[in-house]
């Protein structure tokens, strides 16, 4: 198990949630404002403007156990309790304004996979090289009635899903579609099908 102290800009957090704490979030569609008040529960205040939060994270017991066994140098973690880093990105930035930077790791997953094998297969080098294309097009698919950007990230999150063996409805959970990606096939403009 890791432990990270995590301050939060009270101020910050506060004035976001004025204007948007009863937009719901996650699988289990609690509100903003539920989700900064559970993790609140268990903050101490350092001054008047910032509260101070103890994260635990820790492996699945997959993880752990390839990870003991020494199969693995490490395993993805996850955290007991709440974890500010899983909120929405608006109201990341207002609860860490001033004590640490965004940080998008722009597709990680193939990323990593394609330095840590040498490739992912031409299916991988493919979305790698038009991801802002299939990204617009899936959604477009999937969602036609959002706008442009919450299309992209919605099958980003989508994307991420399949590397994750989350599989081609797993997203279905968070925003519904009457539409499903199996058996698309997307004709990019460079002529190659995605």
């Amino acid at each position: 198990m890791h432990v990270l102290d995590c301050d939060v800009d009270v101020r910050g957090l506060e004035a976001y949630l004025e204007g948007n704490g009863e937009k719901t979030m996650g699988a289990r569609r609690q509100t903003q404002r539920q989700a900064a008040e559970q993790l609140m529960r268990q903050a101490w205040h350092v001054d008047e403007h910032t509260a101070r939060v103890r994260l635990e994270y820790y492996y699945s017991e997959t993880g752990r156990n390839l990870w003991e066994a020494g199969h693995l140098t490490g395993s993805r973690e996850m955290a007991r309790g709440p974890d500010p880093f899983r909120w929405p990105k608006e109201m990341r930035e207002a609860a860490l304004s001033g004590k640490g930077a965004e940080f998008d790791d722009k597709s990680c997953y193939p990323v990593a996979w394609r330095a840590m094998r040498g490739g992912g297969g031409p299916m991988t080098d493919l979305y790698m090289s038009n991801k802002d294309e299939i990204l617009a097009a899936g959604g477009a698919h999937l969602w036609p009635e959002v706008c442009v950007d919450k299309r992209c990230a919605r099958m980003k999150s989508a994307m991420n899903a399949l590397d994750n063996g989350g599989g081609l409805a797993s997203w279905r959970k968070e925003w519904p579609s009457a539409q499903t990606l199996a058996g698309q096939k997307l004709q990019l403009q460079g002529g190659e099908r995605f």
